[in-house]
Protein backbone atom coordinates (compact mmCIF):
# COMPACT_ATOMS: atom_id res chain seq x y z
CA UNK A 1 0.00 0.00 0.00
CA UNK A 2 1.51 3.55 -1.10
CA UNK A 3 0.92 4.88 2.30
CA UNK A 4 3.34 2.52 3.98
CA UNK A 5 6.37 4.16 2.01
CA UNK A 6 7.60 6.93 4.62
CA UNK A 7 8.40 10.69 2.24
CA UNK A 8 12.15 11.44 2.12
CA UNK A 9 10.72 15.25 1.72
CA UNK A 10 9.39 17.60 4.08
CA UNK A 11 6.72 20.17 3.33
CA UNK A 12 9.05 23.38 2.72
CA UNK A 13 6.28 26.00 2.18
CA UNK A 14 2.22 26.32 1.47
CA UNK A 15 -0.54 28.83 0.34
CA UNK A 16 -3.88 29.85 0.11
CA UNK A 17 -5.05 31.83 -2.83
CA UNK A 18 -8.72 33.20 -2.64
CA UNK A 19 -9.98 33.01 -6.29
CA UNK A 20 -13.30 34.78 -7.88
CA UNK A 21 -13.92 32.27 -10.91
CA UNK A 22 -16.93 33.95 -13.21
CA UNK A 23 -20.04 31.16 -14.09
CA UNK A 24 -21.73 31.37 -17.34
CA UNK A 25 -25.23 31.28 -15.67
CA UNK A 26 -25.92 32.41 -11.95
CA UNK A 27 -25.78 28.60 -10.15
CA UNK A 28 -29.17 29.05 -8.21
CA UNK A 29 -30.80 26.28 -6.45
CA UNK A 30 -33.68 26.46 -4.28
CA UNK A 31 -31.63 28.38 -1.17
CA UNK A 32 -28.67 30.65 -2.97
CA UNK A 33 -28.05 31.94 -5.74
CA UNK A 34 -24.21 32.49 -7.11
CA UNK A 35 -22.69 34.66 -9.96
CA UNK A 36 -19.72 33.43 -9.06
CA UNK A 37 -17.84 30.88 -7.75
CA UNK A 38 -15.65 31.74 -4.61
CA UNK A 39 -13.10 29.67 -4.07
CA UNK A 40 -9.92 28.76 -2.40
CA UNK A 41 -6.61 27.74 -3.81
CA UNK A 42 -4.37 25.28 -1.52
CA UNK A 43 -0.64 24.52 -2.83
CA UNK A 44 1.41 22.63 -0.64
CA UNK A 45 5.55 22.51 -2.09
CA UNK A 46 8.12 19.96 -0.52
CA UNK A 47 11.58 19.82 0.01
CA UNK A 48 12.13 18.89 -3.92
CA UNK A 49 9.88 21.38 -5.32
CA UNK A 50 7.05 19.28 -6.18
CA UNK A 51 3.58 21.19 -5.37
CA UNK A 52 0.59 19.52 -4.42
CA UNK A 53 -2.61 21.31 -5.28
CA UNK A 54 -6.49 21.37 -3.32
CA UNK A 55 -9.46 23.41 -3.60
CA UNK A 56 -11.49 24.53 -0.88
CA UNK A 57 -15.01 25.51 -2.48
CA UNK A 58 -17.65 26.50 0.04
CA UNK A 59 -21.31 27.10 -0.74
CA UNK A 60 -22.24 28.84 2.36
CA UNK A 61 -26.12 27.21 2.60
CA UNK A 62 -25.04 23.60 1.83
CA UNK A 63 -20.99 23.55 3.85
CA UNK A 64 -21.92 26.38 5.88
CA UNK A 65 -18.56 27.91 5.39
CA UNK A 66 -17.58 30.89 3.33
CA UNK A 67 -14.24 31.45 1.01
CA UNK A 68 -13.00 33.90 4.07
CA UNK A 69 -13.59 30.85 6.68
CA UNK A 70 -11.94 28.42 4.81
CA UNK A 71 -9.16 30.60 4.23
CA UNK A 72 -8.25 31.31 7.49
CA UNK A 73 -8.84 27.82 8.63
CA UNK A 74 -6.78 25.99 5.86
CA UNK A 75 -3.77 28.62 6.42
CA UNK A 76 -3.74 27.88 10.49
CA UNK A 77 -3.66 23.93 9.35
CA UNK A 78 -1.27 24.63 6.80
CA UNK A 79 1.30 26.31 9.34
CA UNK A 80 0.75 23.39 12.06
CA UNK A 81 1.66 20.20 9.21
CA UNK A 82 5.06 22.93 7.69
CA UNK A 83 8.35 20.62 7.93
CA UNK A 84 6.14 17.28 8.16
CA UNK A 85 6.42 14.64 5.69
CA UNK A 86 3.39 13.72 3.75
CA UNK A 87 2.77 10.69 5.52
CA UNK A 88 2.56 12.62 8.79
CA UNK A 89 0.91 14.94 7.54
CA UNK A 90 -2.12 12.63 6.76
CA UNK A 91 -1.96 11.06 10.16
CA UNK A 92 -2.16 14.60 11.77
CA UNK A 93 -4.85 15.55 9.48
CA UNK A 94 -6.70 12.78 10.47
CA UNK A 95 -6.81 13.21 13.69
CA UNK A 96 -7.73 16.97 14.11
CA UNK A 97 -10.35 16.30 11.53
CA UNK A 98 -13.53 16.36 13.53
CA UNK A 99 -12.33 20.20 14.86
CA UNK A 100 -11.25 21.45 11.76
CA UNK A 101 -14.53 20.44 9.92
CA UNK A 102 -16.47 21.97 12.63
CA UNK A 103 -15.30 25.37 11.39
CA UNK A 104 -14.84 24.93 7.68
CA UNK A 105 -15.32 21.38 6.38
CA UNK A 106 -14.07 23.11 2.68
CA UNK A 107 -10.58 24.15 4.41
CA UNK A 108 -10.08 20.62 5.40
CA UNK A 109 -11.05 18.66 1.94
CA UNK A 110 -8.80 21.84 0.31
CA UNK A 111 -5.43 20.56 2.16
CA UNK A 112 -5.86 17.22 2.31
CA UNK A 113 -6.38 16.97 -1.46
CA UNK A 114 -3.49 18.99 -1.79
CA UNK A 115 -1.72 16.46 0.30
CA UNK A 116 -2.77 13.43 -1.28
CA UNK A 117 -2.00 15.12 -4.79
CA UNK A 118 1.72 15.92 -3.57
CA UNK A 119 1.82 12.00 -2.00
CA UNK A 120 0.97 10.82 -5.36
CA UNK A 121 3.67 12.79 -7.17
CA UNK A 122 6.48 11.65 -4.41
CA UNK A 123 5.32 7.81 -5.48
CA UNK A 124 5.43 8.34 -8.87
CA UNK A 125 1.88 7.50 -9.42
CA UNK A 126 -1.17 8.79 -10.81
CA UNK A 127 -3.81 10.23 -7.86
CA UNK A 128 -6.39 7.80 -8.83
CA UNK A 129 -3.87 4.67 -8.07
CA UNK A 130 -3.56 5.80 -4.38
CA UNK A 131 -7.64 5.29 -4.59
CA UNK A 132 -7.55 1.84 -6.82
CA UNK A 133 -9.04 3.30 -9.66
CA UNK A 134 -5.93 4.33 -11.79
CA UNK A 135 -7.49 1.62 -15.20
CA UNK A 136 -10.11 3.84 -15.75
CA UNK A 137 -10.06 5.38 -18.82
CA UNK A 138 -13.32 6.64 -19.00
CA UNK A 139 -15.66 8.82 -16.84
CA UNK A 140 -19.43 9.39 -17.48
CA UNK A 141 -20.79 12.36 -15.98
CA UNK A 142 -23.76 14.83 -16.00
CA UNK A 143 -24.45 18.66 -16.26
CA UNK A 144 -26.41 20.42 -14.17
CA UNK A 145 -29.12 22.64 -15.22
CA UNK A 146 -29.93 25.35 -12.47
CA UNK A 147 -32.82 27.29 -11.65
CA UNK A 148 -33.75 29.68 -13.95
CA UNK A 149 -36.79 30.93 -16.46
CA UNK A 150 -37.95 28.58 -19.65
CA UNK A 151 -36.97 31.19 -21.91
CA UNK A 152 -33.70 31.42 -20.62
CA UNK A 153 -33.18 27.35 -21.03
CA UNK A 154 -32.20 27.28 -25.05
CA UNK A 155 -28.92 29.59 -24.30
CA UNK A 156 -27.89 27.41 -21.54
CA UNK A 157 -28.24 24.35 -23.59
CA UNK A 158 -26.87 25.97 -26.76
CA UNK A 159 -23.48 26.04 -24.68
CA UNK A 160 -23.72 22.49 -23.68
CA UNK A 161 -25.18 20.31 -26.08
CA UNK A 162 -21.83 19.89 -28.01
CA UNK A 163 -20.85 17.72 -25.18
CA UNK A 164 -23.55 14.98 -25.57
CA UNK A 165 -24.26 14.93 -21.94
CA UNK A 166 -26.57 11.60 -22.03
CA UNK A 167 -27.81 12.66 -18.01
CA UNK A 168 -29.08 16.46 -16.69
CA UNK A 169 -29.10 17.24 -13.33
CA UNK A 170 -32.09 19.76 -12.82
CA UNK A 171 -32.27 21.83 -9.83
CA UNK A 172 -35.70 22.46 -9.03
CA UNK A 173 -37.15 25.33 -6.57
CA UNK A 174 -40.33 23.52 -4.98
CA UNK A 175 -42.11 26.07 -6.84
CA UNK A 176 -44.15 23.29 -8.55
CA UNK A 177 -45.51 25.29 -11.58
CA UNK A 178 -42.23 26.84 -12.31
CA UNK A 179 -40.24 23.89 -12.00
CA UNK A 180 -42.50 22.21 -14.09
CA UNK A 181 -42.22 24.90 -16.84
CA UNK A 182 -38.49 24.68 -16.74
CA UNK A 183 -38.29 21.06 -17.00
CA UNK A 184 -40.43 21.07 -19.76
CA UNK A 185 -38.92 23.37 -21.77
CA UNK A 186 -35.87 21.53 -21.41
CA UNK A 187 -37.35 18.21 -22.10
CA UNK A 188 -38.23 19.99 -25.61
CA UNK A 189 -34.79 20.49 -26.58
CA UNK A 190 -32.72 17.76 -25.33
CA UNK A 191 -32.54 14.58 -27.33
CA UNK A 192 -35.22 11.85 -26.32
CA UNK A 193 -32.64 9.42 -24.98
CA UNK A 194 -32.22 11.81 -22.29
CA UNK A 195 -32.21 11.08 -18.33
CA UNK A 196 -33.18 13.47 -15.55
CA UNK A 197 -31.83 13.73 -12.26
CA UNK A 198 -34.00 16.25 -10.14
CA UNK A 199 -32.02 17.97 -6.83
CA UNK A 200 -34.32 20.37 -4.38
CA UNK A 201 -31.77 20.88 -2.31
CA UNK A 202 -34.28 20.78 0.72
CA UNK A 203 -36.52 23.10 -1.35
CA UNK A 204 -39.94 20.95 -0.94
CA UNK A 205 -42.67 19.89 0.97
CA UNK A 206 -43.83 15.94 0.88
CA UNK A 207 -46.82 17.29 -1.10
CA UNK A 208 -45.08 19.59 -3.18
CA UNK A 209 -42.68 16.90 -4.20
CA UNK A 210 -45.61 14.46 -5.01
CA UNK A 211 -47.33 16.92 -6.93
CA UNK A 212 -43.60 17.65 -9.35
CA UNK A 213 -43.36 13.99 -9.80
CA UNK A 214 -46.53 13.71 -10.99
CA UNK A 215 -46.99 16.88 -13.34
CA UNK A 216 -43.46 15.80 -15.22
CA UNK A 217 -44.43 12.42 -15.33
CA UNK A 218 -46.68 13.50 -18.17
CA UNK A 219 -43.37 14.46 -20.22
CA UNK A 220 -42.57 10.68 -20.06
CA UNK A 221 -39.12 11.66 -18.60
CA UNK A 222 -37.08 9.08 -17.52
CA UNK A 223 -35.94 10.23 -14.19
CA UNK A 224 -33.34 8.30 -12.26
CA UNK A 225 -33.65 9.63 -8.91
CA UNK A 226 -35.29 12.63 -7.00
CA UNK A 227 -32.16 13.96 -4.75
CA UNK A 228 -32.93 16.00 -1.19
CA UNK A 229 -36.52 16.85 -2.01
CA UNK A 230 -36.75 17.83 1.76
CA UNK A 231 -35.06 19.69 4.45
CA UNK A 232 -32.62 17.71 6.01
CA UNK A 233 -33.68 16.67 9.17
CA UNK A 234 -37.40 15.91 7.61
CA UNK A 235 -36.58 12.13 8.31
CA UNK A 236 -40.69 11.36 8.82
CA UNK A 237 -41.30 13.03 5.91
CA UNK A 238 -38.44 11.31 3.68
CA UNK A 239 -40.12 7.78 4.65
CA UNK A 240 -43.90 9.26 3.64
CA UNK A 241 -42.48 10.25 0.61
CA UNK A 242 -40.59 7.01 -0.17
CA UNK A 243 -43.71 5.69 -0.24
CA UNK A 244 -46.20 7.37 -2.00
CA UNK A 245 -43.54 7.77 -5.17
CA UNK A 246 -42.11 4.74 -7.36
CA UNK A 247 -38.95 7.43 -8.28
CA UNK A 248 -36.07 6.49 -5.78
CA UNK A 249 -35.76 9.05 -3.02
CA UNK A 250 -32.09 10.27 -2.71
CA UNK A 251 -30.46 12.20 0.37
CA UNK A 252 -26.99 14.20 0.43
CA UNK A 253 -27.52 17.27 2.73
CA UNK A 254 -29.43 14.72 5.26
CA UNK A 255 -26.29 12.62 5.85
CA UNK A 256 -23.65 14.60 7.15
CA UNK A 257 -22.27 12.22 9.91
CA UNK A 258 -21.91 8.63 10.34
CA UNK A 259 -25.08 8.69 12.62
CA UNK A 260 -27.38 9.84 10.26
CA UNK A 261 -26.04 7.43 7.91
CA UNK A 262 -26.91 4.66 10.47
CA UNK A 263 -30.19 6.52 11.45
CA UNK A 264 -30.69 6.65 7.13
CA UNK A 265 -30.09 3.18 6.50
CA UNK A 266 -32.05 1.71 9.82
CA UNK A 267 -35.25 2.94 8.49
CA UNK A 268 -34.62 2.11 4.51
CA UNK A 269 -35.94 5.71 4.37
CA UNK A 270 -34.68 6.28 1.24
CA UNK A 271 -33.30 4.75 -2.26
CA UNK A 272 -29.92 6.23 -2.69
CA UNK A 273 -27.29 8.10 -0.34
CA UNK A 274 -24.56 10.91 -2.17
CA UNK A 275 -22.05 10.99 0.91
CA UNK A 276 -19.79 14.57 0.28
Amino acid sequence: MPMTKTSPFSIASSLVTPVTVPIHVPFTISRESLACAEIAVVEITNSAGAVGLGECAPFPSLTYDDVATAHRVASHLLADLSGRNTSDALSHLAKVREAVVRDSVTAYVGVESALWDLRAQELGLPLAALFGTSSQKFLDTDITLPIMAPELIADFWQIFAPYEFRTIKVKVSGNVGQDSAMIAALHALVPSHTRYILDGNQGFTVESAVRLLTEVSKLGLAIEFFEQPLPERAVAGLEQLSKQVSIPICVDETVRTAMQLQEILRGSLCGLIILT
